[in-house]
């Protein structure tokens, strides 16, 4: 059985390598190619994002779904106000 401690304990995560590194999210070992490129670094070099492309597709895929869901929340409750008391009142 797993107990808190185990739960929180830090995970030794290996460094990064030229070919392979480690996604933040799942924290599973992949390919460079599995991350997206984040610009350059002073050297020259290319970054790469702390998240593989599937994790960044999740993350990006329940936010919008999120903001979708707020933005019909919105609609919603402006469409339920009696049309004169819709937007600025008037001058």
């Amino acid at each position: 059985m797993m107990t808190l401690k185990d739960l929180f304990e830090p995970t030794a995560i290996e460094p990064d390598s030229e070919t392979e590194r480690t996604c933040g999210s799942c924290l599973e070992r992949k390919n460079i190619l599995e991350f997206y490129r984040d610009g350059k670094d002073s050297k020259g070099n290319d970054k790469y994002r702390r998240d593989c492309k599937d994790c960044y597709r999740k993350q990006r895929l329940s936010e919008r779904k999120a903001k979708r869901k707020a933005e019909e929340a919105a609609r919603q409750k402006v469409q339920a106000k009696p049309p004169g008391k819709r937007g600025r009142p008037k001058k």
